[in-house]
């Protein structure tokens, strides 16, 4: 870790927002931002200015980054030069580009899955890995969640997936409706019974475990591109469920929509348009 790295580290000190990915995630964007400032000659962290951080985004623009990626990048600088008390030299995400507005989160809404990558992705997974994509593709799991998730509870009669690790840790569940969802279930609790309760292999930790899983699915071509990444499935599974709203009648679809919300794990019904045009 080089001099400056460390500094940009330091300076924002422990993260105490967000899940552990996200905190993660921003320790390496401030690891990248010290980087680049070293390599642009300053000293210390506390020396940037503005003309460093134009130049920093600049840069990232020119890798051809989601406006997303760009975007959490500029809030770990945004961070970081508030700490140094220069919280002045970072415009606003508009003025730099990366404004994560409606237009930008819904331009992959209604991307469908391409069901054949799909399976020819699943093919080259591991045994624990190819669960784990099935996971996602029948209960519209994120990559953390579809290692972690196998508990079942019954609520009124239905059984539910309790989904664990979920996005900054909010609880919830998602109902067990189909024999496809049943299938997969009995299959992650056989591979945990002989793997000490885990799907992941049994000398690596959550986090080992879920590069493992990244590096199978980019080994494997599950990409945006190809339609077959494990957020793909995920949209897919959102998809599927408007549809299903949509066809029952009209006066019980907002509770029906409510209710898809807390599945999937967000709080407002404006985020299904990031998946789906079809609410409206």
């Amino acid at each position: 870790m080089c001099k400056l790295e460390w500094e940009a580290r330091f300076v924002v000190g422990k993260l105490r927002r967000g899940s552990s990915l996200t905190r993660k995630d921003m320790l390496n964007c401030l690891g990248s931002i010290g980087r680049s400032m070293q390599r642009y000659g300053l000293n210390s962290i506390k020396d940037m200015k503005a003309s460093h951080m134009a130049r920093y985004v600049a840069e990232l623009h020119g890798k051809n980054l989601s406006v997303s990626r760009i975007a959490t990048h500029v809030t770990a600088m945004r961070m970081l030069c508030r700490m140094i008390g220069k919280p002045e030299i970072v415009p606003s995400n508009r003025e730099l580009g990366c404004a994560r507005d409606m237009v930008n989160r819904t331009k992959h809404a209604d991307s469908r899955l391409n069901e054949a990558k799909a399976a020819e992705v699943q093919a080259q997974l591991s045994v624990n890995n190819s669960i784990a994509y099935q996971m996602a593709r029948h209960f519209g799991l994120r990559q953390k969640e579809s290692l972690l998730s196998h508990k079942i509870v019954a609520r009124y009669g239905v059984e539910l997936l309790v989904v664990e690790g979920a996005k900054g840790g909010r609880p919830r569940m998602v109902a067990i409706t189909t024999e496809a969802q049943r299938a997969i279930l009995v299959e992650n609790n056989a591979y945990r019974a002989e793997n000490g309760g885990k799907l992941i292999d049994g000398d690596k930790n959550l986090r080992q475990g879920l590069k493992e899983l990244q590096n199978e699915l980019a080994a494997a071509g599950a990409t945006r591109e190809s339609g077959a990444n494990m957020h793909t499935l995920r949209r897919e599974w959102i998809i599927e469920r408007c549809q299903a709203i949509l066809a029952e009648p009209e006066e019980i679809r907002p509770a029906l929509l409510e209710s898809l919300i807390e599945s999937v794990g967000h709080g407002r019904i404006e985020v299904l348009r990031c998946y789906t045009r079809l609410t409206g």
